[in-house]
């Protein structure tokens, strides 16, 4: 594995991933990010096991393709100090080695088959959303939220409620001593409904909420995937 990228390009993308990596998991290989090499894109993944985030970067140039783990801390700390530059990331024994205008830093790394799979939600059905009401909808109603030592017992009040219809999109939350409800008029081809725990809806809005953009949002009883529709470098 080996490209060449623009440090600001990454910079931007590393924030949010290093958020969810560094969520507390006694799971060692939690603690690393999954980059994935192929000609054209560089996709970065970062999980916890309840939420997994995915970032894309366009690189400059790409030499091997391949997948990599990269400890995050380390790789979020180095790459936020480098200045604007060229950098020329590979993969060498244990080590990702990140060379720039500034020096060559080496940083562990370890097999991407040791990353643990998500599960994609079972579903075909998917509606398209814009960004701004999805954000908006959660950011109305989750201070009603109950709050995480409820989980265990009460796991429907821990997140936000989300009912999507053929002529209206509500959200609702509760802790059982308050209830917040939003309601818009966003159109969905089908009737279908959705619960997002508290951490899913403050990732969503950290990524999506100051941007402008639709998505597609697929779900199932179990599981809720949320993509930008119309990809570019500047996207999450």
């Amino acid at each position: 594995m080996k490209f060449t990228v623009k440090s600001t390009d990454l910079q931007k993308k590393l924030d949010n991933l290093h958020k969810i990596a560094k969520n507390k998991t006694t799971l060692h290989s939690l603690d690393y990010l999954l980059i994935d090499v192929t000609d054209d894109i560089i996709q970065f993944t970062a999980s916890d096991l309840e939420v997994t985030q995915t970032s894309k970067v366009m690189p400059e140039e790409v030499s091997e393709v391949g997948s990599i783990c990269v400890l995050a801390d380390t790789f979020v700390e180095t790459i936020k100090k480098l200045p604007d530059c060229l950098l020329t990331i590979s993969e060498q024994k244990n080590v990702i080695v990140v060379k720039s205008k500034s020096g060559t830093f080496k940083i562990p790394s370890m097999s991407a088959e040791d990353f643990p799979l998500t599960r994609e939600p079972n579903s075909e059905n998917s509606i398209s959303i814009s960004s701004f009401v999805l954000s908006s909808g959660i950011n109305k109603t989750s201070f009603a939220t109950a709050p995480d030592s409820d989980f265990e017992h009460f796991p429907a009040r821990c997140g936000v409620f989300a009912n999507f219809k053929t002529d209206n999109a509500s959200f609702a939350a509760t802790d059982t001593r308050r209830i917040a409800v939003s309601r818009t008029t966003a159109v969905s081809p089908i009737d279908q409904s959705v619960l997002m725990s508290k951490k899913f809806s403050n990732a969503i809005v950290s990524v999506f909420g100051q941007s402008e953009t639709e998505l597609a949002v697929c779900f199932d009883e179990k599981d809720i995937k949320v993509t930008r529709l119309n990809w570019s470098s500047d996207s999450s």
